[in-house]
């Protein structure tokens, strides 16, 4: 967390910021401490924001609505993504196997299993200040952009 209060603080004098992506490896415990969990809480809240991925996060075994309820004003950036069925990596999600594993598992937002409405309500309510559709290696760029435009269109938060 040193590390990051000093990136942060550094990059703060030249008015940019420190943002954080979580990918899942930070959910698995250690020496009965949750990575995630000890970042937040020990990060400076002016200088070290977070991205949250709620695919990743959801691959991990965590809940992104629990953690933008838990740590309000933390997240600033969201990357909205779905899921065509529950997804869980194989392991702690810590190696880029397992993160190839569940990509075909990936949905455009709204046509998924994840409470797409909820998660950007949640995020709202939290201090999320920029939502990124996202969906890595998509066979169909232009189409997943429609669609995902169409079922965010629809919903209200």
């Amino acid at each position: 967390t040193e590390e990051f209060n000093g990136f942060g603080q550094q990059m703060a004098t030249y008015g940019m910021a420190f943002v954080y992506h979580n990918h899942g490896f930070e959910h698995a415990k250690m020496d009965g401490v949750v990575p995630m969990d000890y970042l937040l809480q020990n990060t400076d809240t002016k200088n070290v924001k977070f991205e949250l991925d709620i695919f990743w996060m959801s691959a991990a075994g965590a809940d992104p609505v629990d953690y933008l309820n838990r740590y309000p004003g933390r997240f600033k950036l969201m990357h909205i993504k779905d899921a065509a069925e529950k997804v869980r990596f194989t392991g702690d999600g810590g190696t880029p196997d397992q993160w190839m594993a569940v990509f075909s598992k990936m949905a455009d937002p709204g046509t998924g299993v994840f409470d797409i409405q909820k998660m950007l309500q949640a995020g709202q309510k939290s201090g999320v200040e920029h939502f990124y559709l996202e969906r890595d290696l998509t066979p169909t760029p232009e189409a997943t952009l429609k669609n995902s435009f169409a079922n965010l269109s629809k919903m209200s938060f």
